[in-house]
């Protein structure tokens, strides 16, 4: 039983990567795709706003 717990939790591991990486890979094509979406530009203009806040803010 100690030796099965090891790879229980190798597995969780790699599959809770391999799901964060479906995700990146599906945000990235789904923003690239709807690239002329003017949803899209404006949820990425937020962002950038958003991100360009916080940095003057760290800064």
């Amino acid at each position: 039983m100690p030796q099965m717990a090891p790879m229980n939790w190798m597995s969780m591991y790699w599959g809770f990567i391999i799901i964060l990486l479906l995700i990146g890979a599906l945000n990235y094509y789904l923003s690239m795709s709807n690239m002329n979406s003017l949803s899209n530009m404006k949820s990425g203009v937020n962002m950038t706003n958003f991100m360009s806040k916080n940095m003057n803010w760290k800064w």
